[in-house]
């Protein structure tokens, strides 16, 4: 498996789990799994309830097709050559989180070192502490915001009039697409529809049939998907007002810890012949395995 290969076979997943899940805890789960995987491990509460809430209202399992599409943009993203990099000659500005697992930081470095015509160097600057989504935590957008501003701030000042250009849409964009070609090695782009986005595509046809049959894999059944929304057509809780009913939930590190330790309850046992011994188990499992280990110093007496 490649470096960032992994991250292709998370957002897959994510996405399965998201399309099928079958009531509100499931939908929660993969929820809070999107959390640490976009935000980071630590996110807040706070912002977590906000983020599941807004996911319930916006990106429900009914409209996992346009979930779908915006993430097959995501990791179907083609890496431009570096000649074509290298015709970039206007400043640039790389803002990178520091702490991000899905675009780890020298990817970055490595994408400055290639725009060398980049009036004055390409820019990268690195927030410390920070994940891969930077306009989602507050203080990382401050920060962001920031440094873009006193990027533009240092350059040169020019003016805002509008010049009519000297010829229409139509042959521009035609003149795009002949470059184009010129730049992946490619004649026939230039013999496409002008007016047409998909014809500035440059993906493979492998990847366009993959991705083509992925979207008609989840359009199917999408309309009676489950809602995680309540009648009133609003979250019907907050995921910390969540309820933890299961013996063992999962932490940070994707681990399992025990929850809500019970008490633990037996039935007296009876030495009679003609009753069965029943015991009632009641509580945690964890807790009941434990009073019932014998213990290891018992043991050592035994064998002695």
């Amino acid at each position: 498996m490649s470096e960032l290969e992994w991250v292709h076979t998370a957002y897959d997943e994510l996405l399965h789990n998201w399309r099928h899940a079958e009531d509100l805890e499931s939908f929660e789960h993969v929820a809070k799994e999107a959390c640490g995987f976009i935000v980071g491990k630590n996110c807040d509460p706070d912002l977590q309830d906000e983020l599941i809430a807004f996911w319930e209202t916006a990106m429900p399992p009914v409209r996992m097709l346009r979930v779908a599409e915006t993430q097959a943009v995501l990791v179907n993203r083609t890496q431009l050559h570096k000649d074509i990099l290298a015709l970039i000659t206007h400043p640039v500005l790389l803002v990178h989180g520091e702490a991000s697992e899905t675009c780890p930081k020298k990817f970055a470095e490595k994408l400055a070192s290639e725009l060398i015509n980049a009036e004055g160097g390409a820019f990268n600057y690195t927030i410390k502490g920070a994940t891969g989504s930077l306009s989602i935590i507050p203080q990382n957008a401050s920060l962001l915001h920031k440094v873009f501003v006193d990027f533009v701030g240092r350059l040169p000042h020019v003016g805002s009039e509008l010049k009519l250009p000297n010829s229409d849409v139509h042959e521009r964009m035609k003149t795009a697409l002949t470059t184009l070609s010129e730049l992946v090695d490619d004649s026939s782009i230039a013999s496409l529809d002008p007016a047409s986005p998909l014809s500035f595509c440059s993906l493979p046809p492998a990847i366009v049939k993959k991705q083509a049959d992925a979207l008609k894999l989840y359009r199917k059944g999408i309309y009676t998907a489950f809602s995680p929304l309540g009648p009133d057509g609003r979250p019907a809780r907050k995921y910390s007002d969540r309820k933890v009913e299961h013996w063992f939930t999962g932490e940070e590190n994707g681990l399992s810890i025990a929850e809500r330790p019970m008490e633990t309850k037996l039935r007296r046992a009876t030495n009679h012949h003609n009753v069965v011994e029943k015991p009632v188990i009641k509580g945690s499992m964890a807790r009941v395995v434990a009073s019932t280990v014998t213990p290891a110093s018992q043991l050592q007496r035994l064998v002695v």
